[in-house]
């Protein structure tokens, strides 16, 4: 495991501990080779993008528990 510290576009700072897994994750989506060295940009998009995916998937259920909710008298 490694721990980096990246700077974020807003001048805020992420820190992330990065595991293999984690890595391979990061080569598979940016389709990097086993020895394309992952740079912060990877991982903060990387990040980004995961979160992005998780937080519109939780609104949407929500949203869609929201309206049954509405129609069940």
């Amino acid at each position: 495991m490694e721990t980096k510290i990246i700077t974020l576009p807003n001048g805020s700072n992420l820190e992330i501990t990065c595991t293999s897994d984690f890595y391979k994750k990061v080569r598979e989506h940016f389709n990097l080779k086993d020895n394309a060295s992952i740079s912060d940009d990877h991982v903060r998009i990387f990040v980004h993008g995961a979160c992005k995916v998780a937080i519109d998937k939780a609104e949407k259920e929500i949203k869609d528990s929201e309206e049954l909710d509405n129609k069940t008298p």
